[in-house]
Parts: C-alpha cells; structure tokens; sequence
C-alpha cells in the first residue's frame, strides 16, 4: 500500500514529498509549481527503470522553522536489490537541499543513476537562464519554445531564472549536470540530470562505492520582475494548429521490413475494408510493396518511410511506381530521432509516433502528455512542412482512463493536419 505524501509550508513556499519515490515532488511559490519533480533515477545497461521497495521514510520538524526527511529505499534489478537509496531532504522557507546517496550492493552497469530535476514548462517558458559551469563561467540562455533537438545547456553547476518575482537557483554538487527537453519524448519538462550524456555508457558502479550527488534550490525576492505568471499559459507563435473533427482518422497500416508481399497484401485488403485510404508505414525498402499498392490502385493517406535518410535517393523511384502518393519521413521511435535528424523538403511531410510513458508512468504525467504533442507538431511545421502525421501512439498499459481517452481521440485529432491513428497495448 502506497504512503500518504507528506506537505511542507514555509509562506508561499511548499514543497510536497512522494514517500513512495523517495522525491520531491513538487516545489511551488503560491501557485507557480516550478519544478515538477526531484527523484532518484537507477537505470540499468537498457535503459530500463529499477523499481523501488521497501520504501521508509522518517520526519523531523521544527513547526514553522524547519523540516527534514531521511528516506531509504531499495532498487530492485531482475529480483535481488541492486542499488540501495538515501535520501536526505532539509526544507526551510526558501530553501531546499536534496542530497542523494546511491550504493550498488554488486557491481551495476547503469546508463543513469543520480537524481533528476523537472522544470515545468509552463512556468520557465521563454525565461532567462543563467549557467554557472564548474569552470566559473557563464553563459546566458532561454528555454526553448520549439523542441531543442539536442541540450539545452551543459555543464551545469550553477542554474538561475526568474519565476514570480523571486530568482531561483539550483546549485549541483559532487557531479557535472546537463539540461535535456524531453519534450522530445512526449513527456512534458525539461529535465536537468547527472553525468553528461556525452561520456560512455553504460557504465559500471562497483559494488559498495557509492554515488554522491546534491542539490540547494533557493528562492530570493528579484524586486525588478513583476510580471505576473499564470499557470499553464505557455504557447507556441505558430497558431496553425486546427481542430480535426470534420476529418476521418485514416487507419494506419504498419508493415514491417520482413514483411512478404503476400502477408503486405492480405493486411492491405483488411485495412482498406475499413478505410480505403490508410495511412501506410513501410519499414526497410518499401519497393515491392509500393508495387502491390500500385497494382490494387489503392489510393493512400500518405506513405511513411521511415529509413527516409538512407532511402531519399531513391525517392524519385518510389514516385514512379505511386506518382500520386505523397511520400513522408518518419520516425518508427519518438519524436527525437526525426528532431535531431531533420528531414529535406524533398519529403512532402512528416510522421512520428509517441510513448506516453517514456520517463514517467504515474497517471499525473501521462496525461500531461497530449501538452507536448503540440509542440512536437508546431516543431515540425517550423522545418517547412504542412503536413503533420501524429501517431502511431502506444497508450501505456495499466491506465484505464489514458486508455479511454486514446479510444475517442482519434476523432479528434487536434494536434494534426491529418488525423492520427491510436494503437492501444
């Protein structure tokens, strides 16, 4: 059974504790929650995210002066605990100070482990930012509107921006830390970690020598800004968005690179008895079923390639073979891949899929998601193209109410110059 969060209030300053996490779950002045989320992340050599158990917490409080949190926990790896966690959390107004202690019990090869920081886009948007980089320089910067394809910032030992009339700061130590826009992945924040992405991995923890990472947020009164934020306010220059509901989803058909044109050309007669003109996804050399395409004179939404970068030099050939087909980059993972790989204009537009749950799976975060799919969308447009195909998306398992709004919104598909298709798990 999960615990109780635990709050904390020193005036305007709160902070809400997750007991079951080990985080910091939210950090706000008012109602201005900057930051979305402080945890400990243990990863292991694919990425995947380590469970956490037998989770305690203990709490000493000075009512109105001061609090702390002593939290433990074990990260669990393929049944046997694999990092042990300590997390020490002093709460005074004003001020928060995380520190995070990470002990593998046996040797753990990790692409992450350290804590990590979510900044709410809805509340740094457009701001400020100054990076104090462990060398003693700065450098001044903004966050990003449209989707950065890569970091934001590196090198982070120092971060400050404004937010409601107060600068606040995030001082790191014992590590060298990065900023990343995970809006690349669907999830809504940009997200400052530990250990540059630059540096190998995986990489391996000795058993019994523990990770040291820490971080002071502070909050001081900035008499120069006086604007007033308002939460969830943040939008893009591009309003070309357009509600979709005078328009058919087009199903979407997606065809693997071992696909045999007999199995191609069964699953194009059961796709178009529903919709005879799909949305085609053509993994690996798509030649031999253009061809089937052509000989059924099926008629399509628009043909995604998703090898389009290696492939462009036989798009004039795959033009001949479909000469009214419009011929689309793609992105079979996330948004990413497309971002950091932009597609020529010789492509008439493109298509990427989603994963709601791609760094969080707690229901808050995965509903936040369709926030991100805007900016995705309008990224994409800023590259020079119209047309916009969101989706697949893969609605993550074990969230009934994600999967109930996944069922009725491919008849809205509001992000999208063409309707998207849903792919439920």
């Amino acid at each position: 059974m999960s615990q109780p969060g635990y709050q904390i209030n020193f005036g305007e300053f709160f902070i809400q504790f997750d007991p079951a996490r080990g985080a910091v779950s939210t950090v706000s002045l008012g109602n201005i929650h900057f930051v979305e989320d402080l945890y400990p992340a243990v990863r292991n050599s694919q990425w995947g995210t380590l469970p956490i158990e037998k989770a305690t917490l203990r709490i000493e409080e000075k009512v109105g002066e001061s609090a702390e949190l002593f939290w433990t926990g074990d990260a669990v790896d393929d049944g046997r605990v694999a990092v042990k966690l300590e997390v020490h959390v002093a709460v005074k107004e004003g001020e928060l100070r995380y520190e995070l202690a990470a002990t593998p019990q046996v040797d753990f090869e990790t692409c992450r482990t350290g804590f990590c920081v979510l900044h709410n886009p809805d509340e740094v948007h457009a701001e400020q930012v100054v990076v104090t980089h462990p060398d003693g320089t700065q450098t001044h910067g903004r966050f990003p509107t449209l989707i950065s394809p890569h970091e934001p910032f590196f090198d982070i030992q120092k971060l400050e921006h404004d937010v409601a009339g107060h600068v606040v700061s995030f001082e790191f130590e014992h590590e060298v830390f990065e900023m990343e826009d995970q809006r690349n992945w669907s999830d809504y924040s940009f997200k400052t970690y530990g250990r540059p992405a630059r540096l190998p991995r995986p990489y391996l923890l000795p058993a019994g020598v523990p990770v040291h990472q820490a971080v002071t947020i502070r909050l001081v009164k900035n008499s120069r800004d006086q604007r007033t934020y308002n939460s969830r306010s943040r939008t893009t220059l591009d309003s070309r968005v357009i509600d979709g509901t005078d328009l058919d989803g087009a199903i979407t058909l997606w065809s693997n690179a071992d696909d045999s044109t007999d199995q191609f050309s069964s699953a194009l007669s059961a796709v178009i008895a529903h919709d005879p003109c799909p949305l085609v996804w053509l993994l690996g050399d798509p030649t031999s079923r253009l061809e089937v395409l052509a000989a059924k004179g099926v008629v399509v939404a628009g043909v995604v390639i998703p090898d389009y970068q290696r492939l462009e030099s036989k798009l004039a050939e795959f033009r001949q073979i479909l000469p009214k087909a419009s011929f689309i980059a793609g992105s079979s993972g996330n948004f990413t891949e497309l971002n950091r790989n932009r597609p020529t204009q010789a492509w008439d537009g493109v298509a990427f899929c989603a994963s709601p749950n791609v760094h969080q799976s707690h229901e808050e975060a995965i509903n936040r998601t369709n926030e991100t799919w805007q900016f995705q969308v309008e990224t994409a447009r800023s590259w020079g193209f119209e047309v916009v195909h969101l989706g697949p998306i893969r609605c993550p398992k074990g969230y009934p109410k994600f999967l109930a709004f996944a069922q009725t919104a491919r008849y809205s598909a509001f992000l999208c110059t063409t309707a998207s298709y849903w792919q439920l798990d």
